[in-house]
């Protein structure tokens, strides 16, 4: 977790800013028509445990585009934004494996996996 959040760093207290994106909710954000076949993939390689790494990220990913047709910002924003809540950060490769282990600790503060988030946000567009 260091490793991916102290180079963004220029101050020790702007590291519990740059860790919020393992701890966000979707809450409300809801998916538009278009990015809900995206966003139900990338759910679907989270619970089959293919986003574990930066490699399966990164394969998962690439498949994933193949399939829907998107590639660039028109498949890495909508994941961005519906497993972060941001519209820019840490490269995903790094933060989603981050998120996926951290989801099956036991912290004081719950990590939702990325199909939890991608899932709450189909269900709030639903």
């Amino acid at each position: 977790m260091l490793a991916l959040l102290v180079p963004a760093a220029h101050r020790l207290e702007e590291l519990p800013g740059l860790a919020e994106p393992l701890f966000w909710s979707p809450g409300e954000a809801g998916a538009s028509e278009s990015e809900r076949e995206l966003l139900t993939a990338v759910a679907r390689a989270s619970r089959e445990g293919s986003l574990r790494t930066a490699e399966g990220f990164r394969a998962a990913v690439k498949e994933i585009g193949k399939r829907t047709g998107r590639r660039g910002r028109e498949l890495f924003h909508p994941l961005r934004v519906f497993t972060t809540g941001q519209e820019a950060g840490s490269e995903l490769a790094g933060l989603v494996p981050l998120i996926e282990r951290g989801a099956e600790l036991d912290l004081c503060r719950d990590v939702a996996s990325v199909a939890e988030r991608l899932e709450a946000a189909l269900e709030s567009s639903a």
